[in-house]
């Protein structure tokens, strides 16, 4: 087992060559995008928070970030029980088997990106350390109808200013590829 974790963690770090601006997003193509109306996250003490370590400043910074891109689509926020469309992020992480945790969460199905039923906007799937994933969730299913990864290029020396900058912007890209919906400035 430590053999394998040790594989993937230089599987991370040899996929962290790639152009570091390369956005990937994978959507459910069967899911209607366009009757989305309304969202919500899940709340912190859930499953989707709880398996990885976040400081909770960086976890307002993402969701301010997603709560503007989402308002962007049009959508407007609203109870989780009530919600057309559940949001989840993580932030990959040194620990991968955090990130194991969290696609068992939001019931990622990478096997499903190789289906007839799923759009990807980009063939090599690159899951690079310290990236942002962003899921779309169908809360009737329970399921990842919608996910989006993109590198966020924290440094140890930014400020809490720069990582905002860094988090607004990965945010707003991600969002912006929101099947068949035009993003309003």
């Amino acid at each position: 087992m430590n053999k394998l974790v040790f594989v993937l963690i230089m599987l991370f770090h040899l996929s962290s060559c790639s152009s570091p601006k390369d956005v990937n997003s994978v959507y459910f193509k069967h899911f209607n995008f366009s009757g989305v109306q309304t969202y919500s996250t899940f709340d912190r003490n859930t499953g989707f928070r709880t398996n990885q370590s976040m400081t909770d400043s960086k976890r307002n910074q993402i969701e301010l970030a997603i709560d503007k891109s989402m308002q962007a689509l049009g959508l407007s926020y609203t109870d989780k029980n009530s919600a057309d469309l559940m949001v989840s992020y993580a932030v990959v992480g040194v620990n991968y088997e955090d990130y194991i945790a969290y696609n068992k969460a939001v019931r990622f199905c990478f096997s499903c990106i190789q289906s007839s039923t799923w759009v990807s906007t980009n063939e090599n799937w690159d899951v690079q350390l310290g990236s942002l994933v962003i899921d779309f969730i169908d809360p009737k299913s329970n399921r990842s109808v919608w996910r989006n990864i993109y590198p966020l290029d924290v440094d140890v020396e930014d400020n809490s200013q720069e990582v905002n900058v860094k988090i607004n912007e990965a945010v707003k890209v991600m969002i912006s590829k929101y099947p068949g919906v035009k993003v309003r400035d």
